[in-house]
Order: structure tokens, then C-alpha cells, then sequence
């Protein structure tokens, strides 16, 4: 997942950067599959996180942005600091089983 996200990264025109990256735990999620989250930060400007957004949108693999985090950076050269919070579906081997809880 992280590997699609630095290659639309790349493609955008100038290449927005990726800072710092992190993984959430795998989660179950409905219908028999799991959820991949990863968390990203970068300084880019608005134009650059449009175009990233509609691209990460039209790739073929299930992605979706879930929280978004914008704040100033640089006014001077107009980026902003960005956290994005993006999710995948995965095959549900690849997410934990549900423990049972014990009653006392």
C-alpha cells in the first residue's frame, strides 16, 4: 500500500514529498476482509494535495482517505503541513481473528 502511495506521490508534477510514514494495526472489517491504515505527512502545496487526492482515487486497488489534517507551513511558499490518513482492504487471512471473550 505504502509502495502505491509513494509512486502516485512521485508521479504528481513537482513530486509531492512523503515525510514521515506509520501503519496501523490490521483491523477486521465487514464482509470477510481486513483494513490496512497508514498515517503520512508532508509540506506541499493545495494544488499538489488536490491532484494527489483525485489520483490516489482512480487507482484500481481499494483506497480511501479517512481523516485529513491540514495547517500551515511555509505562507511564504504557499504549502501547508499535511496529515492524511489513508485505508486499504485486504484479504481477511491477512487481518487478526476476533478473540473470544470469556465470561467469569
Amino acid at each position: 500500500m505504502l509502495q502505491i502511495i509513494r509512486r502516485v506521490a512521485q508521479l504528481q508534477s513537482p513530486p509531492m514529498p512523503i515525510g514521515t510514514s506509520d501503519f496501523s494495526p490490521v483491523r477486521a472489517f465487514p464482509g470477510g476482509y481486513g483494513e490496512v491504515s497508514v498515517n503520512l505527512s508532508s509540506d506541499c502545496g493545495i494544488e499538489q494535495l488536490v491532484n494527489f487526492l483525485a489520483d490516489l482515487s482512480s487507482q484500481k486497488e481499494l483506497l480511501a482517505v479517512t481523516s485529513l489534517q491540514l495547517g500551515a507551513a511555509h505562507p511564504k511558499k504557499k504549502t501547508m503541513a499535511v496529515r492524511i490518513a489513508i485505508s486499504g482492504i485486504t484479504p481477511k487471512r491477512l487481518a487478526p481473528e476476533r478473540k473470544q471473550e470469556v465470561a467469569f
